[in-house]
């Protein structure tokens, strides 16, 4: 039993996924976030035993494209199947799915993990409430760094974990965040005024400990005048 996260790079669609790996049982869903970031979630149980090199093996021989990053492989644990199928059911956050295709799963437990996960994401909603007024600098920085995270696939949730790519760090790090919220003052029709993309960028990168290494450093070079 496996667990996958894939992401759609070059129209990588959910019949070729299937195709190639072939699974006995499987839970295939579509994941969008407002940021972006189309990919894939599926849970995969094959009759034989199957290993985790060999299914690896024929990911990587049809998608010749996709870097080590753009997927994850790991063995699901038999007690936890009913917990990953439901999360890939989530709403949180603006995200978005679409049930792909299913084979040999209980259709009366799916229907109940999306219930389930719908009402985790109604809880979550009413707990955190959208603003309707404009949105503030923090909103702005809390989605930079969301985007940031995104593309790097950094989650606090260890089911939705990529882990092997390493994101930058020091100014390369400042740099990706000030792209991106160069972006996001474009879509929010935000002024590109330096001292206000410094604010956004401050204070997204803050989100990270690597982030506050950056922004220490640069403070304490501007204050004491020497290179930290």
């Amino acid at each position: 039993m496996f667990r996958l996260r894939i992401d759609i790079v070059n129209d990588l669609n959910g019949d070729q996924l299937l195709e190639v790996c072939r699974p006995d049982t499987h839970v295939l869903v579509r994941h969008e976030l407002p940021t972006g970031n189309p990919h894939y979630h599926a849970y995969f149980k094959f009759d034989s035993d199957m290993k985790e090199p060999a299914l690896r093996q024929r990911i990587k021989r049809k998608f010749e494209y996709l870097k080590p990053t753009d997927y994850s492989i790991k063995k699901c644990n038999p007690d936890r199947i009913n917990e990953y199928v439901q999360y890939m059911f989530n709403t949180k956050h603006g995200n978005k799915w679409e049930l792909i295709d299913t084979n040999n799963f209980d259709t009366q437990l799916l229907d109940s993990l999306k219930k389930a996960a719908q009402e985790i994401s109604d809880d979550f909603a009413e707990r955190n409430p959208k603003k309707s007024d404009k949105p503030t600098i923090y909103d702005l920085a809390m989605e930079i760094d969301k985007a940031f995270k995104a593309k790097y696939h950094i989650s606090d949730n260890q089911l939705d974990q990529l882990g092997q790519q390493q994101p930058p760090e020091g100014p390369e790090e400042y740099e990706e965040y000030l792209a991106i919220a160069i972006t996001t003052c474009r879509k929010y029709r935000q002024p590109f005024e330096e001292h206000y993309l410094r604010k956004l960028v401050t204070t997204a990168l803050c989100e990270r400990s690597s982030g506050r290494k950056t922004i220490i450093r640069k403070i304490m070079a501007k204050e004491f005048f020497r290179a930290y």
